[in-house]
């Protein structure tokens, strides 16, 4: 199992230096490519092409991206004639993206934006016809709170968007629908992200360390008390069986996604950091 860690900012010591010299040094392959505009989100749409959000100063860009060979493939390649990202399809957005999901099988993309109250927008990417990615319509959130929302993919066409825990909206993107909604939930904390643990299941995680679940075969989520700090933020990534918790102290804590009330190992982040910015607050687990 590992985690790759995000974060916005900090200064580095001496010490410092020798841990991110030596994390690199450990990598058999390290490529570094640099796009045009920071990157505000990305999703993958296969093991090939990546959709790509980015932040410019007056305008907002969403594009389809092939990789280079040298991501694609397990040979060695000293030359290539893909040597770096290539456009494939794009498009723009108004309001600078923060969240984005592909749906698989098909060309629609999912995204939430900042100060669209936490909508859900669809866009499909471009096809033969045109390399235009459009807008195609939006799913209203049913209690917005003025915030991004997170998005998290469930089976066939079906995602669930939110940014508290009383407005996650369950929907089917392809009949453009809102199934089912958190609205009667009395839990309105802040969400840092939400996850799928499988087709019907998700897991979010409140700013504050706890967790919310959520069978979408039952009406209400149910609330996990955890033993977190809560004078920091959280955030967290999972898998069906492994949990990660980040706080903005920079502990990371291990759980198991069939008990998530109990911590089974804490780490102390020796670099340490300090965000109230959720955009930065970002984890990855990675399981094999």
């Amino acid at each position: 199992m590992m985690c790759t860690v995000a974060k916005k900012e900090m200064t580095l010591s001496s010490d410092d230096d020798d841990w991110f010299y030596d994390s690199i040094s450990k990598y058999k392959h390290l490529y570094m490519y640099d796009l045009q505009y920071p990157v505000t989100a990305l999703d993958w749409i296969n093991t090939n092409y990546v959709c790509v959000a980015t932040r410019g100063r007056s305008r907002h860009e969403i594009t389809e991206l092939s990789l280079p060979d040298k991501l694609c493939t397990s040979e060695d390649l000293a030359l290539s004639n893909n040597r770096d990202f290539q456009v494939v399809t794009g498009g723009f957005s108004s309001a600078q993206i923060n969240a984005i999901k592909h749906i698989p099988d098909t060309r629609l993309i999912c995204t939430s934006s900042v100060n669209n109250h936490g909508h859900l927008e669809i866009w499909k990417l471009g096809s033969q016809e045109t390399d235009l990615i459009k807008l195609e319509t939006r799913l209203n959130n049913r209690k917005p709170k003025g915030a991004c929302s997170s998005i998290s993919e469930l089976k066939k066409s079906h995602v669930i968007f939110g940014s508290h825990g009383d407005n996650l909206c369950y929907s089917d993107v392809m009949s453009q629908t809102i199934l089912q909604d958190t609205t009667d939930f009395n839990c309105e904390g802040r969400l840092s992200c939400i996850r799928n643990l499988d087709e019907h299941i998700v897991c979010g995680c409140f700013t504050s360390g706890q967790l919310l679940i959520w069978d979408t075969r039952e009406k209400t989520p149910s609330l996990q008390e955890t033993e977190c700090d809560k004078s920091v933020q959280w955030t967290m990534d999972c898998s069906e069986t492994d949990m990660v918790q980040l706080s903005s102290g920079g502990d990371i804590q291990f759980r198991d996604s069939r008990k998530p009330k109990t911590c089974n190992m804490t780490l102390s982040n020796s670099i340490g950091f300090t965000s109230k910015d959720l955009e930065y607050l970002k984890i990855c687990l990675k399981v094999g």
